[in-house]
This record gives C-alpha cells, structure tokens and sequence, in this order.
C-alpha cells in the first residue's frame, strides 16, 4: 500500500482509508497526484482483505480541487492537451472510483471543490461534517 507521505492508504479490519495528506494546499490535485492515487486506489481494489474503501482528507479540507500551478499550466495548452489531462487525471480518478466493485465511502471534513467533488461524489456513501460543502467551478478559457 501507498506509504508517500502526502498519499497514504491504511488497511484495518477490512477498511483501506485513503487519505488525501496535503493540508498545507488543502489536499490540492494534480495531474502526477492523481496518476499516484490511482494507482493506490486499485491496489486496494484488488486486496482480498479489503472490503471497504474510504476516501479522506487531512486537515480542514477534503480537497480543493486543481492545483494553482497546474490550473495556471492549463492557460498555455491547447484545446487537445487540456482534454487529455483532464481525461487521463481527473475524470480517470473519478471513473476508478465509481467504478470499484467495492463499497467506496467519502468522510467529507471540508470543502469538496472541483476534482474533490468529483471524487467525494463518485463514492457510493458520503459521511459529511456540518461545515463542509460540495462546489463545482467552471469556467471559460480566454480565446
């Protein structure tokens, strides 16, 4: 299992948790994050031991969503590029976890903005502290 410092996946009477560790940015995504939590998330998905998966957040936030550096990255892509990214990263986390033949739970400990909503809204149950709140942001590159 994950043992990265700012991704750790535990295992304990059947439950892997992943936590998102990254309070400083609010538990931010990035691109290579994202590929890494994949990658964590199904090894979990394929442990015999494992019959339930929780999504966390360490810190005030579950997550804030994009990364501020890879959101400013995204101004100088091309159409093609950010698809690809976005596919690849953001909306592969959120497929892997709406796709799991597991039982996927949020414990939502803050805000759940862009890519973290997604994912919190991918799991099949929610746990939500008082104060959290769900929030997509769209918006329009300039041309």
């Amino acid at each position: 299992m994950s043992t990265e410092s700012d991704l750790s996946c535990n295992v304990d009477g059947g439950i892997a948790t992943l936590t998102f560790n990254r309070p400083t940015v609010m538990n931010a995504l990035s691109p290579e994050y994202l590929r890494r939590f994949i990658a964590t998330f199904q090894e979990a998905e394929k442990r015999e031991d494992v019959r339930v998966i929780v999504l966390t957040g360490a810190g005030k936030a579950f997550s804030s969503g994009g990364e501020k550096a890879f959101l400013r990255e995204l101004l100088e892509m091309t159409p093609t590029q950010v698809r690809d990214i976005v596919y690849a990263s953001f909306l592969g986390a959120a497929r892997t976890v709406k796709l799991c033949a597991k039982p996927t739970v949020a414990v939502v400990n803050g805000p759940a903005v862009g890519g973290g909503c997604e994912l919190a809204v991918a799991c099949d149950f929610r746990l939500v502290a008082e104060d959290a709140f769900f929030c997509e942001n769209w918006c329009q590159r300039p041309a």
